[in-house]
């Protein structure tokens, strides 16, 4: 028999919850950890859609990349669609566990897998911090294939399903990267905006990552290509590797992964 417990020690191995952020709500968030597992179910987020595909799945589990409270309530508000998603849990007996910034630092991680994705190679991580992962890759791009900036954009977005991109490109810029035979690029998924300044310092000429602020394309726009292809867009591609894990380390479980881009609360209309 798997039960939550032996789930919660084996994601702990991959990504340790010692690496996460200090107040990251990661670990088990909800239910029990002697609780049986049958039926695993992997999310970006903890939505009511998500709860209730777990609920028609028969599953026990759910792991989540977001943890499903940052802080948490003051007052338990029905009217609140999380308290209502935390009883509706509580109802079926399912329980839940967030893997954040420590499968973001984790090797095969959020950040690789981004890296992956964009075909990057020779990939290793910007720095290390205090003996834990630092969030940020680079690697390398022959850019001899991009002679024209529209088709690595179109490149970037076909490859992470980004319905569009927010980027500050420069003609200084470009005109260094059109030099270069190789390219080096940066990658981090989420919000990552607040690293451009060591990802230029480590020589990088590009930086793919979300949640950037218009300080940081403006600061930035001369030195670096900063492209911003949205949260979800650079996250949700973990969850297969996540699923896949689980599925190793336990062939006995059903996991199913959720990543329909249903699931994205962003919304675009119109176009840059």
């Amino acid at each position: 028999m798997v039960c939550v417990g032996d789930v919660v020690a084996v994601l702990d191995r991959w990504a340790p919850v010692s690496w996460a952020e200090s107040g990251d709500r990661v670990g088990l968030r909800v239910g029990r950890l002697d609780a049986e597992v049958r039926v695993c179910v992997v999310a970006l987020d903890l939505t009511g859609e998500v709860v209730e595909e777990a609920v028609r799945l028969g599953a026990q589990l759910i792991v989540t990349h977001h943890p499903f409270w940052y802080r948490d309530p003051v007052v338990l508000d029905v009217r609140l669609d999380s308290v209502r998603v935390l009883g509706r849990l509580v109802a079926q007996g399912i329980s839940v566990v967030a893997m954040h910034t420590n499968l973001d630092r984790a090797e095969g991680g959020v950040n690789d897998v981004l890296a992956r994705c964009l075909g990057l190679r020779n990939v290793r991580a910007l720095a290390m911090e205090g003996g834990r992962m630092h969030y940020v890759r680079v690697g390398e791009l022959w850019g001899s294939r991009y002679r024209d900036w529209e088709v690595f954009l179109s490149a970037v977005a076909g490859r992470l399903g980004a319905r569009g991109l927010r980027h500050n490109w420069s003609e200084g810029v470009w005109r260094r990267l059109v030099e270069s035979e190789v390219w080096r690029v940066a990658v981090c998924g989420g919000s990552g905006g607040r690293f451009w300044r060591d990802v230029w310092l480590a020589g990088a000429q590009v930086y793919v990552t979300a949640d950037v602020s218009y300080h940081v394309f403006l600061d930035s726009r001369d030195l670096l290509w900063v492209i911003d292809a949205g949260h979800f867009e650079t996250e949700v591609h973990v969850l297969e590797a996540v699923a896949r894990y689980l599925r190793e380390q336990f062939p006995e479980l059903s996991v199913e992964v959720l990543r329909s881009k249903e699931l994205n609360p962003v919304k675009w209309f119109g176009h840059e």
